[in-house]
Formats: structure tokens, C-alpha cells, sequence
């Protein structure tokens, strides 16, 4: 577990055998105007980069996890073995929920910034990195230092230390099943600012997940 500190270790309902505090270089790093979806403690997820790093060389294999997640079948993370350097799921819309959004609710979900620029940084297939299985044996052959290329790209990332995964893995993903990180579908407006109701056909699809979810995000 690592974190800022800031939170009392008698609030959680389990014991950690670790217990990392967030290095502090990682605070060298400043909000840019470019980048979207600051929270208080933002911090945390880029740490995430920097832990990837330090730790490398210590284990084999690392699970990440996005502290607003719920863990199912936490044993289908830890044994699950792949010979990429990340595991992890799409975003929210992949091709198959725009295609259907253009179909049947009308909605050319490419218009919206976010997600064209998304593809352009992944086309492969732009990741959600809430929910990471990480093969550390691969990491730590890259020829350079992870954290220091973070740091020198920051200030050109939208969305952090996201789009910094996605585009050093861009060609070295396992894409797992959304079942690994089942997220609901963001709330979508029309130019009115009325909330757009997913056609029937698209929550379906999500719901066929509903018996089977190992992490829900």
C-alpha cells in the first residue's frame, strides 16, 4: 500500500504488510493547463509511475489498483501471467460502444476531444490504468529510467501519468475483459446539456458482465 500519509492506517479493515509512503520527488511535479481531471490528491495516481520504477527490481510481478475500486476475485489478478509488460482494460468506449452510440442513440462520440485524443495517444486501444497487472521482469528490461522520462513528459500529458502508460506500452498490452475493471458508462449530454440515455442495446452489453465481475471501478 503506499499513499500520501495523510490518512489514519487504524481507518482501514486490513492490516498491510507494506506500507510505502510516496516518494517525494513526486511533487516536483506541477499542474499544467493542458491537463484535465486534477483531484486534491492527484499526486497519488502519478506516484504510481515512480513506484513502477523504484520497485522494479524487488518483484516480479506488481497489481496496481485505483483506490475506488472494489476487488472481486482478487486471485484472478494475482495468478493471472502474461508475457506483456501491462495487462489492463480499454476505456469506457471502445470501438464497439461508438459504433453502437453512431447506431442507435445518433452520436458521433469521435467529435468529443477527450477520446480522439485518446486513440491518437493508443491506437491500439487506449487503456484505463485504475487496474494494472504489471509483469516487472519485462519492466525492468526497458533501457531507461521510467520515472525520469515521466517527469520530462509531464508537462505534454493530458491526462498524466495515463496517457504516459499508454503511450510507452502503446504496443506491449494484454487487453483483458472488462470484467477486469468494469467501469459504468460516463454521463453523456447532448449540446442542450441534457443527459443522453444509453440506447438498450449498450447497457445489454454492460450488463451481460453483471455475473462474472472481478473488479468493479
Amino acid at each position: 500500500l503506499f499513499h500520501d500519509c495523510k490518512f489514519d492506517l487504524n481507518s482501514l479493515n486490513y492490516k498491510t504488510d507494506y506500507f510505502i509512503k510516496i516518494p517525494n520527488d513526486v511533487y516536483l511535479l506541477k499542474k499544467q493547463k493542458n491537463q484535465i481531471f486534477h483531484k486534491t490528491n492527484w499526486h497519488i495516481n502519478s506516484s504510481r509511475i515512480f513506484i513502477i520504477e523504484e520497485y522494479k527490481n524487488i518483484y516480479d510481478q506488481m497489481i496496481y489498483l485505483d483506490a475506488d475500486t472494489i476487488v472481486l476475485d482478487i486471485n484472478s489478478l494475482i495468478n493471472y501471467e502474461s508475457d506483456k509488460s501491462i495487462c489492463a482494460v480499454k476505456n469506457e468506449f471502445t470501438e464497439e460502444i461508438i459504433e453502437l452510440l453512431q447506431k442507435y442513440n445518433k452520436i458521433d462520440i469521435k467529435r468529443y476531444k477527450r477520446y480522439t485524443d485518446q486513440m491518437e495517444i493508443n491506437p491500439n486501444g487506449y487503456i484505463n490504468a485504475g487496474v494494472l497487472i504489471l509483469n516487472m521482469t519485462k519492466i525492468r528490461k526497458l533501457p531507461f529510467n521510467i520515472k525520469t522520462l515521466f517527469i520530462k513528459m509531464f508537462p505534454t500529458l493530458t491526462f498524466n501519468d495515463q496517457d504516459f502508460i499508454n503511450i510507452i506500452f502503446s504496443n506491449d498490452i494484454e487487453y483483458l475483459d472488462r470484467e477486469y475493471n468494469y467501469m459504468p458508462l460516463p454521463i453523456l449530454k447532448n449540446k442542450n446539456s441534457e443527459i443522453i440515455i444509453y440506447d438498450d442495446k449498450i447497457k445489454s452489453l454492460y450488463s451481460s458482465y453483471d455475473n462474472k465481475l472481478k473488479v468493479i471501478h
